[in-house]
């Protein structure tokens, strides 16, 4: 098992935004965000702010605190993503 932690959202945005070497380069970056460890649960979105004016900045905590990757964009797209075959259902 591996010993690192994966960052999160809103510790990614904070490179990003902080970072020189980041702000510097002249590469795009891919965010991908896991589900938050509350996806079921009840949320609201009574002061996130605009619905129109979409930002980091008024996104809910469960989504800043989930566990998130940054991939630059060439290395994301021509990677092959490994997924299992869904199991086949029986109606009951």
């Amino acid at each position: 098992m591996s010993s690192r932690r994966s960052l999160t959202l809103h510790e990614i945005a904070t490179v990003l935004e902080e970072d020189d070497d980041f702000s510097n380069q002249r590469q795009d970056f891919d965010i991908f965000l896991l589900p938050p460890d509350t996806a079921n649960d009840y949320q609201t979105d009574e002061d996130s702010g605009e619905e129109d004016n979409v930002s980091i900045n008024n996104l809910p905590g469960s989504l800043l605190r989930a566990p998130a990757g940054l991939l630059p964009q060439p290395q994301w797209k021509n990677q092959k993503l490994r997924t299992k075959p869904l199991p086949n259902f029986k109606n009951l």
